[in-house]
């Protein structure tokens, strides 16, 4: 059974994600900084609490691959730029 702290961490986490979503397709790679430095910090804290169920975790697991994705193709975007320059 899930806490209720784990819940609140969880949807601070999912808001996260979107926001670092919304950061990396409008360009603002600035954001993605403090973004990075939050969600460190709750998936640091996800990891001391008692585990959250399987369900819980797969809406979340999503977005992080999503986001990776995301992240990997601006980063090798950002490189070939740079290597024509």
């Amino acid at each position: 059974m899930m806490t209720e702290q784990s819940r609140r961490l969880l949807d601070q986490l999912d808001a996260i994600l979107e926001n670092e979503h919304d950061a990396v397709l409008t360009g603002e790679i600035g954001r993605l900084a403090a973004l990075v430095s939050e969600k460190e910090r709750l998936v640091d804290a996800l990891n001391a609490l008692a585990p959250p169920s399987e369900d819980s975790l797969r809406a979340v697991q999503g977005k992080l691959a999503r986001n990776q994705a995301l992240l990997d193709g601006a980063l090798h975007g950002i490189r070939t730029v740079a290597a024509r320059l």
